[in-house]
Order: C-alpha cells, then structure tokens, then sequence
C-alpha cells in the first residue's frame, strides 16, 4: 500500500484484512476506493456492497450489487457463454437476494435464490448445495413450509453428501416448526451422518465449515424446544449465538443475521423471557440498523410495559420494511 497507494488490488486486499477483523468501516473505506478505482469491475462493485450492507446502506448495496449483476450478465452475452461457470454470479446474487431478504422485499429474494437454485455447477460439484439450500430456506422463513419441503426432501438423495446434509437438515428446520421433535432428531442424525460423509473429501475443511453450523442450529432449537433438554439447549444455543456473532464474510454474516432472528422468534414462542431478552440484545449488537432488530426491540420494549420505547421501535421497524411485500407485512404487523 505504501508502494502502490493508489493500486486497487491494495485497496480489494484492505478491505478482506478489515472485514476480517470485523471493521466494517475501515473497510467500507476502502470498497468505496476499489470501486471508483475499477467501477467496470463487477467483483470491485460487490466488494463495496459488502460492506454498505454491514453498516446499514442496504439500500446503496442493492444499486451496487444490481450494477455488478448487470455487468455479468452483458459480460455472458457479450462473450457467449452461461452464467454457471462463474462462481462469482451466484455469490453476488445470493447477497443481492440476502438484502432484499433484509428490507422484507421475499418476491425480489425470491426471484433471485430460484435462479441460484436451477442453476447447475459443473465446476466443484461438491458445493452444488450452496446453489441449493437458499431457496428452501427463504420459503420457510417465511412460513411456507409445504413449498419447501418437497425441495428439502430432494436434497436428501442429491448426489453430494453436502446437498444431504442441508436437505435433511431442512427437514429437520420443518419437523421441529411443527412439534415433532422426534422425527427431527432422526433428520438431525442424517445429518450428521452426511456431514461425516463430506469430511472424508474435503482436505481443505473449507467445506465442512460451511455446512457445520447448520445442523448445529438445528441441534441448539431441538434441545431448546424439549423441557428435558432444556439445560443443554440454552448452553447449545450460547455457543451458537457466539459462533453467529463473529460471523465477519458477507454471506455468512447475513445468514447469522437471519439466525440470530429465529433464536428470538423461538424463544418467544417457548416463553423463555430470559432468552429472548438476552437474544434480542444480541441480535442489536450484530445489527442495529436491521427493521427486524427494531421490531425485536418493539416487542421486547411492550413486554416490560414500555409503551413509549415500543411504539418508537415499532416505527423504525416500519420505516425500513417500507419497500416490503404486502405478505411480509402482513405476516409481521396486525392488520388495524
């Protein structure tokens, strides 16, 4: 960087160093430079899109991501071939769906993690469940959980033990939404058994790092949900929380976002007052400009009487889900 202080290979370099040391923006600071510095570069513009997302500007991440997608597209027409052998197309719309997940826009998400799904990956086979698992998860975030599990169970005869792993877990995510705590254990065990599978091939652990903290999300929620596991579930879910909270890449730093949410939502539900209110804490500190951390806020603020500061969270929740769907909104706000 002293060298060459205007090279945007120092400034992509500074913002991954940053971005590893969780401090977004530094690294922002440094996006900004690498894009106007290569503004025809798609991975310069989703670089910068990182970290406008982290520190709230989700709405300037979307215009750069959709800018970088749109550079990747005319690039695939331009030199003639398909979007599949390019890993950096399903990255960018994968965080581009992530974001409008965010601002509650699940039609726009959803257009997004259905091409991400269809699409093949004939390089690296042995990620072809991460083109897979963001769709179901989208449809049972949002509750539509009959939509998803055909996809889920799919995924649990899929070729790769990857896609089994997330397949079962998914229906395990569906089991446990309805009650039957059993039958999650049992998807929970093939999980794992495939997770083992993948082990025996990945040489790097790069992979298994990906795919190890889902079933273990799945394991926290069961144990929390049985009154007998209880103990355990919330030492579980500690953990999980922990390992949520120094998520620091882009992808996984969202998809803890969306966690941290569910552990929230679940504690609420199993009245666990305690938890929801530690949870809920957590969820601020991972992200404070996130409308779900404000009707988070919104709700735990009415729970202990505090109409003023419930009412003013609610707003905030409002005002940045002001681009969702009218099913999202309805899904979280009572109809008056």
């Amino acid at each position: 960087m002293r060298k060459f202080p205007n090279h945007p290979s120092a400034h992509h370099f500074l913002i991954h160093a940053y971005e590893g040391r969780a401090d977004y923006q530094r690294a922002l600071e440094h996006g900004k430079v690498y894009a106007s510095m290569a503004p025809n570069l798609a991975h310069s513009l989703h670089m910068y899109a990182h970290d406008l997302m982290k520190t709230g500007n989700v709405d300037e991440a979307i215009a750069q991501m959709k800018q970088t997608d749109g550079i990747e597209r005319n690039l695939y027409k331009t030199e003639g071939y398909p979007s599949m052998y390019d890993w950096h197309h399903i990255h960018n719309i994968s965080l581009l769906a992530l974001c409008y997940q965010y601002q509650g826009r699940i039609s726009e998400a959803e257009a997004l993690v259905k091409e991400r799904y269809e699409t093949e990956r004939p390089i690296n086979r042995a990620q072809t469940f991460y083109n897979k698992m963001g769709y179901p998860a989208l449809l049972i975030k949002q509750n539509r959980d009959a939509e998803a599990l055909p996809m889920a169970i799919q995924l649990t005869t899929a070729q790769t033990p990857g896609e089994q792993a997330i397949g079962h877990c998914l229906v395990g995510m569906i089991q446990l939404k309805q009650g039957q705590l059993d039958p999650a254990r049992q998807s929970l065990k093939a999980s794992m058994s495939a997770l083992k599978e993948a082990k025996k091939h990945d040489k790097s652990n790069r992979l298994s790092s990906w795919l190890e903290p889902h079933p273990k999300f799945l394991s926290a929620l069961i144990a929390l949900s049985d009154p007998a596991e209880r103990d355990k579930g919330l030492i579980e879910i500690r953990k999980f929380q922990a390992t949520a909270r120094a998520q620091y890449g882009p992808d996984p730093w969202a998809e803890a976002l969306f966690q941290l949410e569910t552990i929230v939502q679940v504690a609420w539900q199993l009245n666990l007052f305690d938890l929801a209110e530690a949870s809920t804490k957590l969820l601020a500190e991972h992200d404070p400009a996130y409308p779900g951390t404000h009707f988070a806020l919104a709700r735990l603020a009415a729970q202990k009487g505090d109409a003023a500061t419930a009412q003013r969270e609610q707003q905030l929740a409002r005002q940045g889900w002001s681009k969702a769907d009218a099913p999202f909104l309805t899904q979280n706000f009572d109809r008056k």
